[in-house]
């Protein structure tokens, strides 16, 4: 079983190497086919960090969901078995996502025809993994949820998940850089908002406080 307090570590340390990442992605990187090529093929050592970096960050969340189950008694703990199971899809479609960038470089790198990369990025198992992705996001969400369903946090944490989820999936899917970094941080501050409470010490029931001396 995950420690509660590594559980908690991972799950701040999660959205800061995510917003590293959106910082580190090269500008038209989110472009056309032929400018993506050129970028990767231009920043190799910038573009596979940045894919590595989402990547891990989603594995972080992995061993916080699993913590985050430990934690809860019955009340919340369905929803947060839930975000396991779906955030460890995420982090399998964020590793597909990575090799893709890999192969990016590789075929930016020996002038291939954008053709071939797009042939790739729409082959139906490409499509497999950005739905997968779809229900990591989902797994995400649900982080704020169990924990406010098990009491441990209050409902506005989950609002301002949801806010940072909408405002970078959504309102700033194409974007890069300082825009999807400074829409993540609503992510950020409900994450370590949740492993403040995933860390701390529940008073164990089966320990009584001493009776008084009768006189």
């Amino acid at each position: 079983m995950i420690n509660r307090r590594t559980g908690a570590a991972c799950l701040v340390v999660a959205p800061v190497l995510h917003i590293a990442s959106a910082l580190l992605w090269p500008v038209g990187s989110e472009g056309d086919t032929p400018t993506q090529l050129a970028t990767a093929a231009a920043h190799p050592g910038q573009t596979v960090l940045a894919a590595g970096l989402d990547m891990v960050s989603w594995w972080l969340l992995v061993p916080a969901v699993v913590a985050l189950v430990a934690v809860l008694p019955g009340r919340g703990r369905t929803l947060a078995v839930v975000s396991a199971v779906l955030t460890t899809l995420g982090a399998f479609a964020a590793t597909a996502g990575t090799m893709l960038n890999i192969v990016a470089v590789v075929l930016g790198a020996h002038d291939v025809d954008p053709a071939l990369y797009d042939a790739v990025k729409h082959d139906g198992a490409v499509g497999v993994f950005v739905l997968l992705l779809l229900l990591g996001v989902v797994g995400q969400l649900l982080i704020p949820a169990a924990a406010w369903r098990g009491r441990l946090v209050s409902w506005w944490v989950l609002a301002l998940m949801l806010v940072g989820v909408v405002a970078t999936e959504v309102v700033l899917a194409e974007a890069t850089g300082v825009a999807t970094a400074l829409g993540y941080l609503p992510v950020l501050a409900a994450q370590v908002l949740v492993a403040r409470a995933i860390a701390r010490p529940v008073a164990d029931p089966a320990v009584r406080e001493p009776e008084p001396a009768v006189a």
